[in-house]
Parts: structure tokens; C-alpha cells; sequence
């Protein structure tokens, strides 16, 4: 149960620090990712807002994670459906890949497919785990 509480914590960190930088910093840190944007698209209002609000949605994830973690019996089920969220996102990422494609840097590829892992891997993984502790 510790290796999986020690994995999740670590699984927690990304969306609570990813979230944070997009919230503070907007779309210009997409630019280190390879969103292949104008100077003008990433200070674009409907963009930044997004960029923020997801932000914001994406770092409440990680809390959520971390509160789970003072009792994985008790929050089980608002575990498990967390971590299918983050698969039916992956889900989703494959659709935007099917119907507009993969982006043309490399940093833009290198971000999707490292998503992509986590997302189709690690949560499925981590579902997998949990239910043999629960």
C-alpha cells in the first residue's frame, strides 16, 4: 500500500505543478512543449482564458489525488474515478489525433506521446493496482 501511496503522490505533482505554470504563466508556456503558435495566438484573450481555467481544472486534479491519499480505503471510489478520467483522456487525445494529426515539431510529438503514455498506460496500471489493494 506505501508503494502505491508513494506513486500516486508522485503521479500528483505533475498536474499540481503543470496547472500552477499554466495558470501563472497562460499559453506562452506551451511555447517549450511545441504549441506551434504566432507571438499574437499566445496572447490571444479566448486562449489565455482557456490556458488558465484548464490550468486551474488540471492543478484541482492533483489536489483531488492528494486528498484521496489521507484515506485510500475511505476515497477508493473518487480514486478510481479520477484515474479514469485522465484514461477517457487519453481517449480523447487519440480523437484529436485521428481527426487533425500529430503536430510537426518534435518537442510537440515528444509532449503527445508522453501524454499519450501516461494517459493509456499509467492509468490503466494504476487502476489495475488499486484494485488489487482495495
Amino acid at each position: 500500500m506505501k508503494a502505491f501511496r508513494i506513486t500516486v503522490l508522485i503521479w500528483a505533482l505533475l498536474p499540481l505543478v503543470t496547472g500552477l505554470v499554466d495558470v501563472l504563466v497562460g499559453p506562452s508556456a506551451w511555447q517549450g512543449i511545441g504549441a506551434n503558435l504566432s507571438e499574437r495566438d499566445f496572447v490571444d484573450p479566448v486562449l489565455d482564458s482557456q490556458v488558465r481555467f484548464v490550468g486551474l481544472i488540471w492543478f484541482g486534479y492533483g489536489a483531488l489525488l492528494c486528498f484521496c491519499l489521507q484515506d485510500l480505503q475511505k476515497y477508493a471510489r473518487l480514486l478510481r474515478a479520477a484515474l479514469l478520467l485522465v484514461f477517457m483522456g487519453g481517449i480523447a487525445r487519440l480523437l484529436s489525433i485521428f481527426l487533425v494529426g500529430m503536430p510537426d515539431s518534435g518537442a510537440g510529438q515528444g509532449f503527445i506521446i508522453f501524454a499519450l503514455v501516461i494517459e493509456l498506460v499509467l492509468m490503466p496500471a494504476l487502476l489495475w493496482w488499486q484494485s488489487k489493494l482495495t
